[in-house]
Order: C-alpha cells, then structure tokens, then sequence
C-alpha cells in the first residue's frame, strides 16, 4: 500500500473557529435546519440511504449568530452538524469529482430572523456511514476495551477497507466510530476548495485529530498555513 499515511491524505470538517478569535473576525452566518419548514419531509441524514425531498431544504440562522448581507458574501461553505452547505459556485468545483460517491446535493435556502432569504446554496449529504476505523491502533482515553462511552483521542483509517474501495467511491467518508459521525475530505477534494479560496470550513488533516479543541491549539500554525485569511 505504500506512499502517504491515509491520515495525511483525509482531512476531517470543521467550522471555522477562527471566527471567534479576537486577531480575526470574518463574519460568517450560523445555521440550523429550519423544522418548522421540513417537518412534513423525511430529513433524516442517517438512514444510510439518500433522502427524497418534495422542495428546497430550508435553514435559518442560528438565534443570536450573524445574518447580515456581509457575513454571506464572506462565506462559501457552511458546516452544519448534520450536513455541509455550499454555494452553487463551490459546488461546481467538486461535484464532478465526487459523483462516484454516496452523495447527494439538494437545493437549499436560508432564511435571517428578518425574512431575507438567500438561494443557491446546496446541501451535500453524504448518505453512508462507514465503519472503516481501525480499532487497534485508534487510541482511547478509557481502557479495558472499546465502548461507546469511550472518547477517541486518535484516529486512524483501516488501510485494508479504504484501499479495497477505488479512490474515486471515498473522495468524501461519513466515518462512524464509536457513535459518532466524522466528515472526511480527501486531500483531492481540499486542494480543489482551497486553491480557489473558498471559505467557511477548516479541513484539518486527520493525523491533527484531538479531543475536544486539542487540534487546534496543538497545530494552528500549520493548519492556518492551509487557510489563509
């Protein structure tokens, strides 16, 4: 299998918590799905298999968080928990790259607290989850064996899962490990976003993973050296 550790070649999501530092402030728009308009749709992003909706799926800012027309023209990209939304220009970067993969991108809206509505923003959902971690070497906090109430403080990827799936299927992985969902991007798919400086998501290299927010005081260096303000 050689070359690069697959944990130098997956990065996994995060929302840009620069944001929130007192040397750098872009504004950037918090949100959630909006219930009150999707109740009468299934949007449940777990059931391992694409979901159907009838109309665009709707968000709205997060009570309290930036709405303003600047902070949606500083932001390309979204991190929700559950899913990541794009702008129609960031989505045409990638979506002829990912097209082998179990994703699915739906037409999305937002909407502000004051009923401005912005459009042409995508939803990629990236409907499998898959179990490819690799339990011996990951690292735990609590020992005598894996349990769901363990934390992880290390992740690595199951070489014999990830290299048995051509390159093309996991350019973007929902991996599920221990009852929780974590988003990978493949350095492919990365270079492609932030070469063409789009912003709104941190894409840190999985070898970074730490608990809690270990990744990034231990490496903003180098992962500010990826993201450029």
């Amino acid at each position: 299998m050689g070359g690069k550790p697959l944990e130098e070649q997956y990065y996994f999501v995060s929302e840009d918590i620069r944001r929130e530092t007192e040397d750098h402030h872009i504004e950037f728009p918090w949100i959630q799905e909006h219930e009150s308009l999707n109740d009468d749709q299934d949007l449940n992003w777990y059931n391992n298999e694409p979901i159907q909706p009838y109309k665009d799926v709707a968000f709205q800012v997060s009570d309290g968080h930036i709405e303003t027309p600047e902070a949606f023209a500083n932001t390309d990209m979204i991190f929700d928990p559950n899913v990541i939304l794009m702008k129609k220009h960031a989505r045409n970067l990638i979506m002829h790259l990912i097209a082998s993969t179990p994703t699915q991108w739906l037409p999305s809206y937002i909407t502000t607290s004051n009923g401005e509505v912005y459009e042409d923003w995508f939803t990629l959902h990236v409907w499998k989850e898959w179990d490819c971690w690799d339990r011996d070497r990951s690292k735990f906090y609590e020992s005598g064996g894996i349990t769901y109430d363990d934390e992880l403080s290390k992740i690595y990827l199951d070489e014999q899962a990830i290299f048995s799936t051509p390159e093309e299927e996991r350019l973007i992985i929902r991996l599920n490990a221990l009852d929780d969902d974590y988003l990978l991007f493949h350095e492919k798919i990365v270079k492609v976003l932030l070469d063409n400086k789009m912003k709104g998501l941190l894409f840190v290299p999985l070898k970074f993973f730490g608990p809690g927010g270990r990744w990034w005081y231990d490496n903003s260096e180098e992962i500010n050296k990826l993201h450029p303000w």
